[in-house]
């Protein structure tokens, strides 16, 4: 029973964003992850810890004007400006 608690997905238009520069290029052949080359613009609506392939954290971002472009991308290669 949820007591009318609603759960699911939130649409990103409704979530606080910021955006970040990336300071280097970044790539991985795998789903999910975001490539990019370094100085995009992304804008970040999720943060995760560090795991066992990146000490530093993952964000989970879209590129700036190219929303089809997202995924997750080490936090270390994010700067603001």
């Amino acid at each position: 029973m949820n007591n009318g608690e609603q759960r699911g997905w939130i649409p990103q238009r409704l979530l606080a964003t910021r955006h970040y520069e990336t300071t280097a290029s970044f790539s991985n052949r795998n789903t999910g992850f975001l490539n990019v080359q370094k100085g995009i613009w992304i804008s970040v609506v999720c943060w995760e810890g560090p795991d066992e392939f990146e000490a530093a954290g993952w964000a989970w971002g879209t590129v700036l004007n190219n929303g089809e472009q997202r995924g997750w991308i080490p936090q270390r290669l994010l700067a603001t400006r």
